[in-house]
């Protein structure tokens, strides 16, 4: 085999060598881990691994726990908003900052802000925001609102929404940067053709 030959036959093959421990990797931890956390659910572990089969016992063990309906309901009521709302809000943000407004660079580093946060950060910065001891609803009392009352994060049934305003909060402006992304990158002359 000639050198230009073989020269062309690892050019040919060096894309596929360079990706394939990445590909074997998140196949093994991806579908390899899916895989053995579904055959310990058919067993008795309780913690500890233990490889005596029960079939579907541990199923119908979570099935009859109102925990699990309950944090089910949870994630139904959850999930709509933290992944809605900021499709929504973001989509509309990213439409206003493609029409070349004033002040484009500090609105877009606002609604970008978050995403140079952890969520540990803005965990942290929303807890003290929604505590009544130290957020909002002291700052209301101290401004001379001694009834105003804000206490979302410390009621059960309010939490759930305390904890998506936070998500859509920090989700929004990846949201904005994805499809102003896309705004952009559409040639002008396709709208110009329509």
């Amino acid at each position: 085999m000639s050198r230009s030959r073989l020269a062309q036959r690892l050019s040919d093959w060096l894309p596929q060598l360079a990706i394939s421990p990445a590909v074997a990797v998140s196949v093994l931890f991806f579908y390899g881990l899916t895989a053995w956390v579904a055959a310990v659910s058919f067993t008795g572990s309780q913690g500890l691994l233990s490889w005596d089969w029960v079939g579907l016992a541990q199923y119908q063990r979570l099935w009859a726990d109102d925990n699990w309906w309950r944090a089910l309901g949870n994630l139904l009521r959850y999930l709509p908003i933290v992944v809605g709302v900021p499709m929504v809000l973001g989509c509309l943000l990213a439409v206003l900052l493609d029409q070349k407004v004033r002040f484009e660079g500090g609105l877009r580093t606002v609604y970008l802000y978050p995403l140079a946060l952890s969520w540990i950060v803005s965990g942290t910065i929303w807890r003290w925001l929604l505590s009544p001891d130290t957020g909002i609803e002291a700052w209301l009392h101290g401004v001379g609102f001694p009834n105003a009352v804000f206490d979302w994060i410390v009621q059960p049934r309010q939490s759930l929404y305390a904890l998506a305003v936070v998500a859509v909060w920090h989700g929004t402006g990846f949201v904005m940067a994805m499809f102003i992304a896309g705004l952009r990158s559409v040639d002008e002359s396709v709208f110009k053709a329509a």
